[in-house]
């Protein structure tokens, strides 16, 4: 899926000569924190204005709640993770905050689906441990496929012709996992308006 997001880019940025003054596409990428943590990245499609698209992947992690009383790790890093990946596409609509003459503010008001992905470890075993071993126990990852709700209203601020930051509440809801949480970011123009 990540292989169809960058042949969707290359194609989007090839298409440059057809797009008129009134569509504009850019990236984003977030840093995610609620119930889970990780990053979201997207590919946004503005037209004349006033509605969007965005084409994203969501990454997120976190300790698993169900590891044995006695669970000892010696790395942070190699712990028994929760992970959720969560592929979107989304549709909103745009409005323009006016802040003085030649600045404004956008929001973006966005929800749409998304496919997700969920590893969750399961069968914790005791292994004794060692010098080189990263627990006292091993475990395995399920994975479980499941669709899910994506609630994504942003505001960007933009600092220059290419650039801005990004503040945004994520809520994707699924019936197997859900995430709440909110993200900050950057957002850069990958095709301007001519």
């Amino acid at each position: 899926m990540k292989n169809i997001l960058i042949l969707l880019l290359f194609f989007i940025v090839k298409l440059n000569a057809q797009f008129n003054e009134k569509t504009l596409v850019y990236g984003s990428f977030e840093i995610q924190a609620g119930n889970y943590f990780g990053f979201n990245a997207n590919i946004n499609y503005i037209h004349n204005n006033k509605y969007s698209f965005k084409l994203g992947y969501t990454g997120l992690s976190r300790n698993d709640n169900d590891v044995p009383y006695d669970f000892e790790y010696n790395s942070a890093i190699f712990s028994s993770h929760d992970r959720l990946g969560n592929y979107y596409l989304l549709v909103g609509k745009i409005y323009q905050i006016k802040v003085t003459p030649k600045k404004s503010i956008r929001a973006n008001l966005a929800f749409g689906f998304g496919y997700l992905l969920i590893r969750e470890p399961i069968n914790y075993k005791l292994n004794g441990g060692g010098i080189f071993s990263n627990s006292n126990y091993s475990w395995h990852y399920n994975r479980i496929d499941s669709f899910s709700f994506v609630v994504n209203p942003k505001v960007e601020f933009l600092l220059n012709g290419a650039i801005g930051v990004s503040f945004s509440p994520l809520i994707q809801l699924s019936k197997k996992r859900s995430y709440f949480g909110a993200g900050a970011g950057i957002f850069f123009r990958l095709i301007k308006k001519r």
